[in-house]
């Protein structure tokens, strides 16, 4: 079988640059020797924990150490996708407390606004309403809760439908995290279907249509005085109980092939980021492949 009858890898930070698998295992091999022996056994050990089956979507998280607890714990259980909706509030993880776990994730960004609405939370930018990309901390708006439907706004629900749409073409049934009693147990939810895991903003939770939307509704039993478990708690008791499930399943849960080429190279171009495009396009050459131009 030839290299073009086998599914493409995208080559981080190379616009439209896809490899058919066996090259784009080729071209991580030859960049590899550019990390370090330990990275290298990092990725290898990640990688194999690394799934797709299971993934987190944050509706509207407004503080910023909630933001950063959130992602910390997916990196820190194998959940290799976050998607984030940003309807009112900027999403805006604090480094000191992620601790870098931007770097390993793929974010997906949602920020639905109507087409003639203005960016209240990255002003001039012209960003897509649905955008994978990764940000570094940058200040709030003055309020964030002036994003609201009405003179031209996005209305409520824009950013979460479009979220829920994309994950629903790629299979995923929509799970939100709700403390109701028509919700299902924590404990007793099914781990077979691929699964979205909806959390709402502090405070309120999800919102009425990520309610109403949802394939189904899940809780974690409490037992106190207290209503709900603050947002980033709440993502760790159910990714430690959800994924601990799955990794003693007959699921398959693990990234295909192609995917773990994809996110060791994306691992890479996270620590070579400076380094990158030349040591991409040396090794192209030597692999054979035509290299892409320069910008």
């Amino acid at each position: 079988m030839t290299d073009t009858h086998l599914p493409d890898v995208r080559i981080p930070a190379f616009e439209d640059l896809r490899l058919p698998l066996p090259s784009a295992q080729r071209l991580y091999t030859a960049l590899a020797q550019f990390l370090s022996p330990h990275k290298r056994e990092l990725f290898e050990r990640n990688v194999a924990f690394r799934t797709r089956h299971l993934t987190v979507v944050l509706e509207d998280i407004y503080q910023s150490h909630n933001a950063s607890a959130c992602l910390r714990s997916c990196d820190c259980f194998g959940i290799q996708d976050v998607h984030i909706v940003e309807q009112r509030y900027a999403f805006r993880p604090n480094r000191d407390i992620a601790l870098g776990a931007t770097k390993w994730l793929t974010l997906h960004r949602y920020r639905g606004r109507a087409s003639d609405a203005p960016d209240l939370t990255h002003a001039g930018s012209a960003a897509p309403a649905f955008s994978i990309c990764q940000e570094p901390d940058a200040p709030r708006p003055a309020d964030p809760r002036a994003t609201r439907a009405g003179d031209g706004l996005p209305r409520p629900a824009d950013a979460t439908r479009q979220c829920f749409q994309e994950l629903r073409k790629a299979g995923y049934r929509i799970v939100v995290t709700a403390p109701r009693a028509d919700a299902v147990p924590l404990e007793e939810y099914d781990i077979r279907s691929k699964t979205a895991l909806v959390f709402g903003t502090e405070l309120e939770g999800a919102t009425e249509f990520a309610l109403q939307a949802a394939d189904q509704r899940l809780t974690i039993p409490m037992f106190g005085f207290t209503e709900s478990f603050n947002i980033s708690v709440a993502v760790a008791i159910c990714l430690h109980h959800l994924v601990w499930k799955l990794h003693h399943s007959d699921v398959s849960w693990r990234l295909s092939p192609e995917e773990q080429v994809a996110v060791r190279l994306q691992w890479a171009y996270s620590v070579l980021r400076k380094r990158w495009r030349p040591l991409v396009e040396r090794a192209l050459r030597e692999i054979g492949k035509r290299p892409a131009s320069s910008p």
